[in-house]
């Protein structure tokens, strides 16, 4: 009798001696952070900014530039300056009159178009641009091969612009006025950032 009770007291106590040893079962769930990309930049001009972007339209106003026929030495193509009246602050061969920085954390294209008609003082202002860049591809980096600007396509002038340091798109402009009668015509260059829109 007691050799059956001492075979019974030993079962269960090795029967407790295994309990600790279960092991639950597991689960997870897999846990996405997304952070928005930033498509910022800052332009700069011959004599002024940087400027930065703005996230709304129509974004943050620079100092004005002027295309003045009476000061350009070549009047059918009229390259810009920052002083109305005076040849100083102006775009040259080797400098241009923007020059975009990526500021975000995306790499983007960087695009431009005028907001209202060229079509002023019965005739018609045609604005051409072309562009440089260190990082990303440009258009063109020939000065005579320009492209036109207009209200309703915005022009990518830097493709893929990364945001890297040391990286820019440098835009050359110039403008030819086609029976425009003497005045002072005001319109818009706007930039905008983007992964998508533009055409060459």
């Amino acid at each position: 009798m007691d050799i059956w009770r001492k075979i019974l007291l030993a079962t269960v106590l090795v029967s407790l001696a295994m309990a600790p040893l279960a092991i639950g079962d597991y689960a997870y769930t897999p846990v996405t952070f997304v952070v928005q990309s930033s498509m910022s930049f800052t332009v700069t001009g011959i004599g002024w900014g940087p400027v930065s972007s703005s996230g709304s339209a129509p974004g943050t106003g620079t100092t004005r530039i002027y295309f003045n026929s009476s000061i350009s030495t070549t009047p059918q193509v009229i390259g810009p300056c920052t002083d109305r009246d005076n040849a100083t602050n102006c775009q040259t061969n080797s400098n241009p009159m923007l020059n975009f920085t990526n500021t975000g954390t995306a790499t983007f294209n960087m695009t431009i178009r005028v907001n209202e008609s060229l079509s002023v003082g019965g005739g018609t202002i045609s604005l051409y641009y072309n562009s440089s860049c260190n990082g990303g591809t440009c258009n063109s980096t020939v000065l005579n091969s320009n492209l036109a600007l207009d209200t309703s396509n915005w022009k990518k002038v830097c493709t893929q612009l990364p945001t890297t340091a040391g990286n820019w798109c440098g835009v050359w402009l110039w403008a030819n006025f086609s029976g425009v009668a003497a005045g002072s015509y005001t319109n818009d260059l706007l930039h905008n950032s983007t992964l998508t829109q533009g055409t060459p």
